[in-house]
């Protein structure tokens, strides 16, 4: 038997009548009773529902009257305990069902619970804001051997709001799981619903006012994030892995096993060698050492189909709020995933922190950027230190991101190398409203290794492929053109300097519309060229091969003859 709980407060006309009218008319009523929770309600609702009794429905509609307003919460509640159905549906007054054949809307919120004895609440998926997945209860199933193991409604979340999150998380703390009905991978809300959903209603906000009803549900909010704090912190980490199981990837594994913040599961997707790890000595160490920390971990053999398609499972396989996607010669230092949470908000959807070479100069580059724009300028804000948090457009290599925040997913066009796939992956949530943050705090030490991984792949071709992709997407479909860049390098005497000074006028009118950058030794020759950005030898050294701009080598190269301000003229114009 299935029991329909409809609390309702003060909308007969506007809600209540057009919401049962469906009801009657898609529903059987065979096995299923409905019960009008009347939560103090002073127009007229109870003689409508008794009408309704009187003629003709007394088996199949229960009336519950309370002269004063419950709640939402206690209004459910009472209807429970009135109820005598094996599943219980949850429908807010402001529901109709739409154009259905008989009870389809009923079978379809049951139909999960006979396929899995551990189903806990059917319906539409939503996710609060600062994290936590639940169904909203607007119409949604649950069964009564769930509310025995669960618990009726938290009624301290007072007139309503969020009481339908507290449940659900209880519920899965249990074992207990959830189902989008229909299943059409609609994310927000699904395509197929029968019911339509006006959220007109006031059912449980009993005149309270707007300012008085958004107070009361922030109050609500703040008593579930702190109830549930730990929840919301929830990490799986992620590797994807080719041929570097005894190189870069248990320095990997370790490192992510000591954090002070416990990650809650690894997964490994091997794209290569397809090792049993339980039959590998070290691996038996490390594996131990996961165990005793409590972590979880799997291992996934992957299609050989590339990182792209690993991470995109892992988006699929991870259950935690948060995916910390890492690559297998990245090793975080202990405090890396405490600080990357702790500097996210609810508004954030992805945190990374400073990834630098182990074999490279970390020194301050102050032109580094991560905005879209600056993307060919080669200088990565996360490979550099330098001071505060910051909001990003894009983020490199290791980062951790709100699964939510992903649905997007990676893209798809990319070849098996996944050349700026962190780049679209990271700069599609910016589009879609999330922040991005980098935290410099928050350091993965970056040991690259020349072996394994995409730099198995000698075929340069993928790389070209990729990014024309990435140009498609910047032109295209984000309308972002990118700053073009003038690099000069000027690693050489002052007389040089002096010289070339003079033809910067000519490469000034022909890169015009150029970001143009002088790298150089004697800085004061260039302090009146306001258009010029200046940086050090050793930052230039960090965007490319420095050697490719002696003038010296250029001129031995060429056989020269000429004067050196000729020479300086052959190479930049």
């Amino acid at each position: 038997m299935v029991s329909i709980i409809i609390p309702t407060f003060n909308h007969l006309e506007d809600a209540l009548k057009p919401c049962l009218k469906t009801v009657f008319k898609y529903t059987t009523f065979a096995d299923t009773e409905v019960i009008i929770v009347a939560n103090g309600c002073t127009d007229g609702t109870e003689a409508y529902i008794q009408s309704i009794i009187d003629n003709g429905y007394g088996k199949q509609v229960k009336l519950l009257s309370f002269p004063k307003p419950l709640g939402f919460a206690k209004a459910v509640n009472a209807g429970l305990k009135a109820s005598k159905g094996d599943y219980i549906v949850f429908l807010n007054n402001d529901t109709e069902l739409l154009p259905q054949e008989q009870n389809a809307w009923i079978d379809m919120l049951r139909k999960p619970f006979k396929e899995d004895p551990k189903m806990g609440v059917t319906g539409v998926i939503r996710h609060w804001e600062v994290g936590l997945e639940f169904i909203i209860f607007f119409c949604a199933m649950t069964s009564r051997e769930v509310f025995k193991k669960v618990g009726l409604l938290d009624e301290s979340f007072g007139i309503g709001a969020m009481e339908d999150v507290d449940f659900c998380t209880r519920a899965r703390l249990l074992g207990y799981k959830f189902r989008q009905v229909p299943d059409d991978k609609s994310h927000y809300w699904p395509t197929k619903f029968p019911i339509i959903h006006r959220a007109e209603s006031t059912v449980h906000h009993l005149d309270i006012g707007r300012e008085g009803w958004e107070a009361h549900f922030k109050g609500n909010q703040d008593k579930l994030a702190e109830k549930y704090s730990e929840l919301m912190n929830t990490v799986t980490a992620t590797i994807s892995t080719k041929d570097r199981y005894f190189t870069t990837l248990p320095l990997a594994i370790f490192a992510i096993a000591n954090q002070t913040h416990k990650v809650d599961k690894l997964i490994i997707f091997d794209d290569g060698e397809h090792k049993d790890i339980r039959e590998i000595p070290l691996y038996k160490n490390l594996i131990g050492l996961i165990e005793k920390k409590g972590i979880q971990w799997a291992v996934v053999w992957g299609e050989r189909k590339g990182q792209v398609a690993n991470h995109q499972k892992a988006l699929e396989l991870a259950k935690t709020e948060w995916i910390w996607r890492l690559d297998d010669d990245n090793a975080p230092e202990p405090d890396c995933l405490e600080k990357l949470l702790k500097v996210a908000d609810k508004k954030t959807g992805a945190v990374g922190g400073l990834v630098p070479f182990s074999t490279m100069s970390t020194n301050p580059v102050k032109i580094a950027s991560n905005k879209i724009e600056d993307i060919y300028l080669g200088l990565n804000k996360q490979w550099f230190r330098h001071e505060g948090v910051s909001e990003v457009d894009h983020l490199y290599s290791t980062f951790i991101f709100r699964k939510r925040a992903g649905q997007h997913g990676y893209c798809k066009e990319l070849s098996k190398v996944g050349h700026r796939e962190e780049t679209i992956f990271t700069y599609e949530m910016k589009r879609a409203g999330w922040k991005l943050l980098l935290n410099p705090e928050a350091v993965t030490w970056h040991f690259r290794e020349a072996t394994g991984g995409i730099r198995s792949e000698t075929d340069h071709g993928f790389w070209d492929f990729d990014e024309k992709v990435f140009r498609w997407k910047m032109d295209k479909e984000w309308m972002i053109k990118p700053t073009p860049v003038k690099l000069i390098v000027l690693n050489n005497g002052l007389g040089d300097h002096i010289t070339f000074h003079e033809i910067l006028p000519e490469i000034r009118e022909k890169f015009k519309g150029n970001k143009m950058i002088i790298s150089c030794c004697y800085t004061d020759i260039f302090k009146n060229d306001k258009d010029v950005e200046l940086i050090s030898i050793g930052e230039a050294q960090a965007m490319t091969n420095i050697e490719q701009f002696n003038i010296y080598k250029w001129m031995w190269d060429r056989n020269w003859n000429k004067s050196i301000i000729e020479a300086y003229r052959g190479m930049y114009l």
